[in-house]
This record gives C-alpha cells, structure tokens and sequence, in this order.
C-alpha cells in the first residue's frame, strides 16, 4: 500500500515520488581495521526524488538530488539495488527536525571559505 511515510518496495514506485532511500555504501579506511563488524557497514540515508531503475550489469535506483530550474540541470544518486534497505514514500513529518536543526545551525555557523573546502572532501561534521 503506498501511503506517505511507509515503506515502499522500489516496484511500487512511480516516476516523481520523493523517497527517502536507506541504503548502505562502500567506505575506505585509512586507519587501522575496525574490531566490531557493525562498524564495517556505512548506513545512508538520502532523499531525492524517484526517477528510475536502471543498469546493464546490475540494477541501480535513480533519484534526483538537486534540480537547477533554470539552468535544466540535476544532480542525481545512483545506489546498487543490492544496497538499499529500504524506501520510504516522503512525507514532511518524516523529516527529522532534530537533524535538519544540527544541520542548519552547522551551515549558519561555517565560514563560507571552510564550507568550500569542507572536511574530507566536502564532508562536514554536523555534531
């Protein structure tokens, strides 16, 4: 059944429904091996916005992340069906206020100069 804020099976989407994809990505480690198995897993949460299954040799989920209206342009996530866990149908009381409010605190209070560079590579630490 699809309704807002429920998991979904990635067969039961359509074309343009915003989702919150949980999947687990491939990580590097560039210190010594982690004892615990759990922390070989890298959980990811992203949202976006359904637009496909595709792939030749294995089958990715398409969403698209950001969207320039006015340049016609869109960044997209391509995840290995493989990885993904789960997706959730979006709805605005699915966001979690209490992230989106580290978040915002994270960029309000990060020089622009240290949020281009970022951390790692564009990532920052929000906690």
């Amino acid at each position: 059944m699809r309704r807002r804020g429920s998991e979904v099976s990635i067969g039961e989407l359509r074309r343009g429904d915003a989702v919150r994809v949980h999947w687990l990505d491939a990580s590097e480690v560039t210190s010594s091996l982690p004892e615990g198995e759990h922390l070989y897993d890298t959980p990811i949460r992203s949202y976006g916005v359904f637009l496909g299954v595709k792939g030749r040799r294995t089958k990715h989920l398409v969403i698209a992340k950001e969207v320039i209206t006015h340049e016609r342009t869109f960044h997209y996530n391509v995840i290995p069906l493989g990885m993904v866990e789960k997706v959730v149908l979006l709805n605005p009381s699915d966001l979690d206020e209490n992230l989106l409010r580290h978040l915002s605190k994270k960029v309000r209070e990060t020089p622009v100069k240290k949020f281009k560079v970022g951390w790692r590579g564009g990532w920052m630490r929000w906690v």
